[in-house]
């Protein structure tokens, strides 16, 4: 959950050159919205469980450089599950905050075309850009690409897409890690879930947990009459 308001200062880091972002190429919509991360760990109130295994993420790819000298290489493609408003998203710009580089924010209503074999070009323009460009690959709603193949409503275009996927994921070289995020992890294709180095659940947050949102929410305002506790458990 989101525990700072809206009005914190934005801090950005140097900005690098790049690529331009990739449009699709029938109505030249944007795929990729670059977003420059405002939060951090402190803006958030996560379960223990999900956070040491993002902050082991993260520690691993701050010491890459040694793990391969070692022969090892650091986890790059996480998946983040759970039901929604549990902070999944939150916590992929809080990856990008963290290690310095912006949110590569890819755009499904943009990326999903109505031509055959048009989807499939914009992952591929999408992956172009990002083994150019160094930043956080961020895909939310991933279940709208990555559902199974054996769906019994798919005519053959959503087989032709996770395999794309597939094969796009496998040959990733980008410099920056790779996050998918869903609501509905059991309809993911399970090749496509196979190929992601961790998976994070996000779980609904406990009561202490929403007490301490609400501590750190209400703190800059003058509430009276309602105390952390009692807008819990509402």
């Amino acid at each position: 959950a989101d525990a700072a308001g809206d009005d914190k200062q934005e801090t950005r880091p140097r900005r690098k050159r790049w690529v331009a972002p990739p449009r699709s190429k029938g109505e030249a919509a944007p795929l990729v919205d670059v977003r420059w991360p405002r939060k951090s760990f402190q803006d958030m109130v996560l379960a223990e469980r999900p956070k040491k295994r993002v902050c082991r993420f993260l520690e691993e790819y701050s010491k890459q450089e040694r793990l391969a000298a070692v022969g090892l290489t650091p986890k790059r493609k996480l998946l983040f599950f759970g039901p929604p408003g549990n902070g999944k998203t939150l916590c992929a710009e809080v990856v990008a905050g963290e290690l310095e580089m912006p949110l590569f924010y890819v755009r499904f209503d943009s990326l999903v075309a109505s031509y055959l074999g048009e989807t499939a070009a914009n992952l591929r323009r999408v992956f172009e850009f990002a083994n150019t460009n160094r930043g956080v690959v961020f895909f939310d709603e991933f279940d709208a690409i990555g559902k199974t193949r054996d769906a019994r409503d798919d005519v053959g275009e959503l087989k032709r897409v996770v395999n794309s996927f597939l094969q796009l994921l496998d040959s990733y070289t980008g410099q920056g890690p790779i996050i998918a995020a869903t609501n509905y992890e059991k309809l993911l294709d399970h090749a496509l879930a196979r190929r992601f180095d961790d998976l994070v659940h996000f779980p609904a947050p406990t009561e202490k947990q929403l007490v301490s949102y609400f501590r750190v929410r209400m703190k800059p305002f003058r509430v009276e009459g309602v105390s952390p506790e009692e807008a819990a458990a509402w």
